[in-house]
This record gives structure tokens, sequence and C-alpha cells, in this order.
């Protein structure tokens, strides 16, 4: 990906053109791939100044579906607790989506209990 963008490009046109690539991995069923993307493109959101709390959710939220469509519920999780933090920082406490993001993470942390045995 590095070899086909341009040599002096911005941190925004990066991330913009290693999300479509993502996108285009998940839409293509390399779920690996598309996962393994995006964590490339947040990484790269936390060093640029450009990109704010919300732009970092959007990615977070589209690791989530991966991972739920995989079912790597462990992953989820983690990614559902940034997301969290992240809402926590840039909306009010009583905002609908940082309920939803609750309410996601409760789904997730109860399908990683049924997968060690143990019900919550």
């Amino acid at each position: 990906l590095q070899q086909i963008l341009p040599k002096r490009n911005n941190m925004t046109m990066t991330v913009s053109t290693m999300s479509s690539m993502a996108f285009i991995y998940y839409r293509t069923r390399k779920y690996k791939l598309a996962l393994d993307t995006y964590s490339a493109c947040v990484q790269l959101q936390s060093k640029s100044p450009m990109h704010n709390e919300k732009d970092k959710v959007d990615l977070l939220k589209k690791m989530v579906e991966i991972c739920k469509r995989v079912k790597n519920h462990e992953k989820r999780v983690q990614l559902l607790r940034c997301i969290l933090l992240y809402q926590q920082s840039y909306l009010p406490e009583e905002d609908e989506e940082i309920w939803e993001t609750n309410a996601q993470l409760g789904a997730a942390l109860e399908k990683l209990a049924e997968m060690d045995g143990q019900s919550v």
C-alpha cells in the first residue's frame, strides 16, 4: 500500500487510503487483513493532530463489526472499551450513543463468558 501512495502525501490522505483498502478487504471477506489495516489506520490517527476522538471511534466501530463477524469476542470487548473511553471525552454522559456502546459491551462480555463455559 505504501508503494502506491504518493511520496509526498499527508497523514489524512494515508489514513483515508488505508481505510478504503480495509473496506475492500472487508467486502471481499478478508477479515484478518481488514482488521490489520484498520488497526494501522488507528495507529496513524493517534500520531496525527488532524484526527479527533470521533474519527478514532468511527474506525474502531468498523473493527468491532469485523470482530463480531469472526466471533473474536475478546478483541471485541477490548475495542468497545476503547470506544467508550473516547466517547466519554466528546459526548455528554447521558448521550444515547454511550448507552448503545454499553449495551454492546455487555453483550460482548456475555458472549466471551459463554466461550469460557461460564455464564454472566
